[in-house]
């Protein structure tokens, strides 16, 4: 998620997320994605108003290229569960979930993963 160091703009993600599903499909075209949103941390939201805003644009983004593609890409939003916005999911260092985070993610993500494998 580098977009909270001002590392990458979101057109250029969603552009590197594009050249990864066509050079995946090329190989395997059969295959199926599912584009996790990116999830406004503790530590994007004390960085300020600007991250937060950038990582709307990219899940916007991913949202409109996932439905323009709902063949073979699923968008799975996550920025708006509860647990993504309680800081006692995070480790210390306010970016990544703590083991209880990853579980309330994976009971999120499960049912959408078997749906698209189905």
């Amino acid at each position: 998620n580098n977009i909270a160091y001002g590392e990458k703009e979101p057109d250029v993600i969603i552009n590197d997320f594009k050249t990864f599903v066509q050079r995946a499909c090329n190989a395997l075209p059969h295959v199926k994605f599912v584009f996790l949103s990116l999830i406004p941390t503790p530590r994007h939201k004390s960085n300020g108003e600007e991250r937060v805003k950038l990582i709307q644009a990219v899940n916007d983004k991913a949202k409109r290229y996932a439905d323009s593609k709902s063949d073979m890409i699923t968008f799975a939003d996550c920025s708006s569960l509860d647990f993504v916005h309680d800081a006692t999911m995070y480790l210390n260092d306010s970016q990544h979930f703590t083991p209880q985070g990853h579980k309330e993610l994976a009971q999120f993500l499960t049912p959408i993963v078997q749906r698209v494998i189905a």
